[in-house]
């Protein structure tokens, strides 16, 4: 037995209050995040990663609630805490930064999300397109050349609208085979409604290690015609990228909840 008092149980407890605040049931995760706060600055210390991410869920959810003010005091306070202990040139440090600079036009963040949730709940979010970067690149890979681009969707989870990047790559001209890979971001807590301000995007390193896991498993570039797609359900255990997941979500929405994929990959990459 851990007993009440266990890092692990308290772990435990921090998990079922954010899915209670993704859930909407803002009253009960209010409740039990402030005691999962105590416990973890009693036991270690206010300046931990852990107890840092506790404070952060605390204030989104502030922010679910319209008290934009003390969201913007608690971003603050956590980006001192991340300057002083890990740096300003850490990524986390500039993640919370970017944080509180986007707190000052939350009004119009959540009404882009609201609308967004709207097009959800119609059943074409999977297929709405916000932004398309359309410039095509070229990598080198064994002596050949492929040509990728990535196009910026988004799709809505049962807490948060996430954003999505669809990557095409050829490796034999327009009218080859084509590659596909839908990517879920991963990034989270969602930056006051991540429709509107995730910035993620594949490096050439993410395309790199796309083409060639494509073609351990079975893409023929040079055939013609037709399409190789990565499937969330077939390639996502052996296909891994520091930013994101496969997904299967722009395509069906019988896969799974995007949210809960979210969270579980941001709980894992933190975990105490």
């Amino acid at each position: 037995m851990l007993g009440p008092g266990h890092i692990d149980t308290i772990r435990t407890r921090h998990d079922l209050a954010t899915i209670a605040a993704l859930q909407g049931r803002y009253a009960q995760a209010e409740t039990e995040l402030p005691a999962v706060l105590a416990a973890r600055q009693q036991i270690l210390g206010a300046e931990h990663p852990a107890t840092l991410r506790t404070r952060r869920n605390l204030a989104w959810l502030a922010t679910r609630q319209g008290r934009h003010q003390h969201a913007e005091d608690e971003y603050l306070a956590i980006l001192d805490i991340q300057r002083r202990t890990l740096g300003t040139d850490n990524p986390e440090t500039q993640r919370r930064h970017e944080r509180v600079h986007h707190v000052d036009s939350i009004d119009s963040t959540l009404h882009r999300q609201n609308t967004l949730a709207g097009i959800a709940r119609s059943g074409r979010i999977g297929h709405e397109v916000i932004h398309v970067r359309t410039r095509l690149r070229r990598l080198r890979i064994d002596g050949r050349t492929f040509v990728w681009q990535a196009s910026i969707r988004h799709v809505q989870g049962s807490g948060d609208c996430h954003r999505c990047i669809r990557v095409r790559v050829w490796g034999a001209g327009k009218t080859s085979q084509l590659l596909q890979a839908d990517l879920l971001s991963v990034a989270w807590p969602a930056p006051m409604g991540a429709c509107a301000t995730d910035g993620a995007y594949p490096t050439p390193s993410d395309a790199r290690a796309i083409i060639s896991y494509a073609l351990k498993h079975g893409w023929q570039p040079e055939r013609r015609g037709g399409a190789f797609v990565l499937s969330e359900h077939d390639d996502a255990a052996g296909l891994t990228l520091p930013d994101f997941l496969l997904t299967d979500r722009l395509r069906t929405l019988e896969s799974a909840d995007p949210t809960v994929r979210v969270v579980r990959a941001h709980e894992l990459r933190h975990s105490s």
